[in-house]
């Protein structure tokens, strides 16, 4: 078994380098040829030469010197973080040809190797490890055959979520290959961005890495662009008919054995060298990367920190179980996706120039910068250079912004719960911001603010919150946004920003004033790790839906006082809102609640009443009450397309019901429709009696997801007549 796991390994290592190499010759080759200019194809071909040069030390241990493993493993670690995704691909391939601690003629050598490793698209390890192996390599084939990927994204969130309803498939591993679809998508945007960056080197004559800064400092890549906003897609047929083809595929599919898929190896001095040399290194710690801390066990008993110290883990992989490995696995896909706001972050090494604190206030009005004891003092200039460019970025929305008397104190009140990710305290008007966890909240925490100045302006009060203190105080001013803004919230909040401390107006502001400052941004092409972590997929407080345009407005409307938001933003962030996409639909159809129809407080299936709920459930043809559920679909005013969701999500819940009745003893109390039980269990069933039982379920369980989700036909119903579907 250990030889085949042996030879399992080296074969995809093998595959893996002949793919890299001919795809870099593939695309050089059709880059577009300028004379004698060959030096972007010169550098791929070495690049490619180089990189199974070091896959190949890094499996044998070909070491002459210490400082030759030192420097090997500092390559494995590149390596490992661009193949596995963390963080964007070129801002690791320009860390590599800045970083001090690699020899001047390793650097361009691994940068060409990184950069043509990244050229593979195929699953690597980490994504075949994080689900089923079959299921990984679905979801990679539906990302790609799309020309679009973020489509082949959507379908992937859509039935996966589909699947999990069903019983196919854990809901855990929904998520995961939900996030392993953002990965693959980003993983097709990087080949299209290395092709366009190869091309418009052999037209200049140069080679693609003297290129590569420059097109990070101008937003050229498309893998570093923001997404924050839903493609227009999401709310269309089609999506649910290529989301009902990939869920039929998912619900026949068996799973394959957790020990099946490859790994990645390294030699054993490799691994401990990389992760002593990740701690050396003492880079500032990644909250993305602390948030999710895999499992630790043996010589990793301490949680990583930074991208280096993560991926260093994930080299010692190898050595775990194949349980570890999956959990191992979906660690490295949820840090690629947390840590895609960061994209466009430049790069920063210990010594690299940053403004002082003087400059700092001067720019920017702050009242006071201070800091807490760090654990390395050059992280002070990473602190002092990163909110230099968070708070510009926040200007670039909100040209007002007035920070006087603001202070910004990095690191934690000491008398604080250690939960916090950050703080803004009122009554000092202070920014509590370590360094630990706090980058990625800055913007909300700008909102705390923006609502203490607004009770300075409307109450002549400070100290307090202007949304918590419309409640104890009469005013005209704020009294109808603040209802609206926090009576109906969409943001929806998990973990520590559940309960109370969600549902408080402060926080509900906040919360919309992070996520307009970084959908107007990404509406310029820009993103701010540091800033905001707001992305689709949600952020770092647990967030994970965009608010409705009607919050947005009351939002605005609760700030005028303080500052005004230009028409412009808001203008920006409606046109590129969406207002109902599939998901949504199906998610409200898949946590909708359903009375089974074997239980006794149930009407029977078949009713011979004639009244509109037992012409839906007893209609011999599916497409009579298709045709119905279409009627008053659009009647209610929605999108043809939600009658044909909702009759997804029905068929989805109606498999999960049908697969725990077979694992129920037919004897079960509370069965009161005799042709439910002797259809529906295991055992010798004549199939037709099978079939019309369950044709009755799914029938029913449609009729009452479309009740749920369609007022006027819940009215309808309710009214016990005739139920006309012209």
């Amino acid at each position: 078994m250990m030889q085949a796991s042996k030879a399992r390994t080296r074969f995809f290592a093998a595959a893996a380098a002949l793919g890299v190499a001919v795809a870099a010759v593939v695309v050089v080759a059709r880059a577009p040829r300028a004379g004698a200019k060959a030096s972007s194809n010169v550098s791929m071909l070495r690049g490619a030469e180089y990189l199974g040069e070091l896959d190949a030390r890094l499996r044998h241990a070909t070491f002459s010197s210490t400082e030759a493993v030192r420097t090997d493993a500092l390559q494995a670690v590149y390596l490992a973080r661009v193949r596995t995704g963390l963080g964007s691909p070129f801002r690791v391939i320009e860390a590599a040809l800045r970083d001090p601690w690699l020899p001047d003629s390793v650097r361009p050598a691994l940068a060409s190797a990184m950069l043509v490793s990244a050229m593979t698209i195929a699953p690597n390890a980490s994504r075949l490890q994080a689900i089923d192996g079959s299921r990984a390599l679905i979801v990679d084939s539906v990302v790609r055959s799309h020309p679009e990927p973020r489509r082949g994204e959507e379908v992937v969130r859509v039935a996966f979520h589909l699947a999990a309803a069903s019983g196919a498939i854990s809901a855990g591993e929904a998520a995961a290959a939900v996030e392993l679809a953002a990965v693959s998508r980003d993983a097709v945007y990087t080949r299209r961005d290395i092709a366009r960056l190869i091309a418009a080197a052999h037209r200049a004559g140069l080679t693609p890495l003297a290129l590569l800064p420059l097109w990070r400092e101008e937003r050229r890549f498309e893998v570093e662009k923001p997404i924050v906003y839903p493609i227009e897609w999401a709310a269309s047929r089609e999506l649910v008919w290529n989301a009902a083809r990939l869920f039929e595929r998912l619900d026949n599919s068996t799973a394959a054995p957790a020990d099946s898929a490859p790994v990645e190896f390294v030699a054993p001095a490799i691994r401990d060298a990389a992760r002593r040399l990740a701690r050396e290194r003492g880079a500032p710690p990644s909250p993305a990367i602390l948030q999710i801390a895999g499992p630790t066990s043996g010589s990793r008993a301490v949680a990583p920190a930074t991208e280096e110290e993560l991926a260093a883990a994930w080299l010692s992989a190898t050595t775990e179980s194949a349980a570890e490995r999956r959990v191992w696995g979906r660690t490295m896909i949820s840090a690629a996706v947390r840590l895609r706001t960061s994209a466009q972050d430049p790069i920063w090494f210990a010594g690299d120039p940053a403004p002082t604190v003087l400059e700092l206030q001067q720019r920017h009005g702050l009242r006071a910068v201070t800091f807490a004891e760090l654990p390395s003092p050059a992280w002070r200039g990473y602190a002092l250079l990163s909110l230099d460019r968070a708070l510009t970025d926040a200007r670039r929305v909100l040209p007002e912004l007035d920070l006087r008397g603001l202070r910004i104190h990095v690191g934690m009140k000491p008398e604080w719960p250690a939960r916090a990710m950050a703080l803004h305290d009122p009554e000092t008007r202070t920014i509590y911001f370590p360094l630990g966890t706090a980058p990625g909240v800055l913007a909300h925490e700008l909102g705390h603010d923006l609502d203490w100045q607004v009770a300075r302006t409307v109450f002549g009060e400070q100290g307090i919150y202007a949304t918590d203190g419309t409640a104890r105080r009469e005013s005209n001013i704020l009294a109808a946004p603040v209802e609206r803004l926090t009576g109906a919230s969409a943001l929806r909040a998990r973990g520590p920003s559940r309960g109370a401390v969600a549902a408080r107006p402060t926080e509900v502001l906040a919360r919309h004033v992070d996520w307009v400052l970084a959908a107007a941004l990404a509406t310029q092409g820009r993103s701010n790790g540091f800033l905001s972590t707001v992305q689709e997929s949600g952020d770092a407080l647990g967030n994970t839906a965009a608010p409705k345009l009607e919050l947005i407005d009351a939002a605005v409307s609760v700030l005028a006082p303080a500052i005004r938001v230009p028409q412009r933003t808001v203008a920006d962030v409606h046109a590129r809102s969406s207002a109902t996409l599939v998901r949504d639909v199906i998610g409200r159809a898949l946590s909708a609640n359903v009375r089974m129809p074997w239980t006794r407080r149930a009407n029977p299936v078949f009713d011979a009443l004639g009244n509109a709920p037992a012409m839906f459930r007893a209609a011999a043809d599916p497409r009579a009450a298709r045709a119905c559920l279409a009627a008053f679909t659009r009647a209610s005013g929605e999108p043809d397309w939600v009658g044909d969701a909702v009759a997804l999500a029905a068929d989805a819940r109606s498999r999960d019901v049908l697969r725990r009745m077979r694992q129920t003893s037919p004897r079960r109390p509370g069965m009161r429709d005799a042709l439910l039980r002797a259809g529906l269990y295991a055992g010798p069933v004549d199939p037709h009696l099978r079939a019309r039982s369950v044709a009755a379920v799914r029938r029913e369980i449609e009729w009452q997801l479309a009740t749920a989700l369609l007022a006027p036909l819940a009215q309808a119903s309710q009214s016990g007549g005739p139920l006309r579907c012209d």
